[in-house]
């Protein structure tokens, strides 16, 4: 869910999770302290969200609420097309995540890459929509097996004595069911370059540096779990 104060001055927003003793979602609690003042309501979903304002009485405070995407396809990656097609869940949730991971971790390489970006998702997508010129990025197991047979596979070179058949280098497989969001973000770093990708390295070599290699293998274990 995004969270977007509007029409007032927030100095400060603070969000923590809210449970019942049993540790079942509970309606939430919209707390506002404005001024030493303190204004509480109920809203949609599982979260406190505390507003310090001290320019602005409580009647002003407004705070829209929006739920996260449901289709993948929704979600907006600059100079990517993202085509899907039957989802398991494992699948859904992984390119969900590695999907908000590149929109809020790459938003400069976004940038300046080619426009011709596809990034096809589950068993049988819809075809890249220039098949000649895009990047293709195969996330799972059922799109790459799927797709084996697909036109933008093979690239054909006619000439006047031959036609001649190549593997087009363009497509890259993200494999795994569902794939591994650490192997995912290296294999796309080798694809693009560290030139054309520094935000993304950063972020992995970052990520890399903080994270012990055993703990590292207990949270693969848990994330394809």
């Amino acid at each position: 869910m995004r969270y977007c104060p509007s029409k007032t001055l927030v100095k400060s927003l603070k969000i923590k999770r809210s449970l019942d003793s049993d540790k079942n979602p509970i309606e939430p609690t919209f707390t506002h302290n404005i001024g030493g003042g303190t204004y509480t309501d109920s809203a949609p979903g599982r979260w406190d969200i505390n507003v310090t304002d001290t320019e602005s009485g409580i009647e002003e405070i407004e705070i829209n609420i929006e739920k996260c995407v449901d289709k993948l396809e929704d979600i907006k990656l600059q100079n990517f097309s993202i085509k899907t097609g039957n989802l398991c869940s494992g699948c859904f949730k992984q390119a969900y995540h590695l999907l908000n991971l590149m929109k809020t971790n790459m938003t400069k390489d976004l940038k300046y890459l080619t426009p011709n970006n596809s990034f096809l998702i589950g068993d049988n997508p819809p075809d890249p929509n220039n098949i000649s010129k895009d990047n293709i990025i195969l996330f799972g197991d059922c799109a790459i097996y799927s797709t084996r047979k697909k036109e933008f596979k093979i690239i054909v070179k006619e000439s006047k004595k031959k036609r001649r058949y190549k593997v087009n280098k363009k497509v890259l497989k993200l494999s795994g069911c569902p794939p591994d969001i650490s192997k995912c973000i290296k294999l796309l770093i080798n694809y693009y370059g560290k030139k054309d990708l520094p935000m993304l390295n950063i972020y992995s070599e970052t990520v890399a540096s903080y994270t012990p290699e055993k703990i590292t293998k207990k949270l693969r274990i848990w994330e394809v779990g």
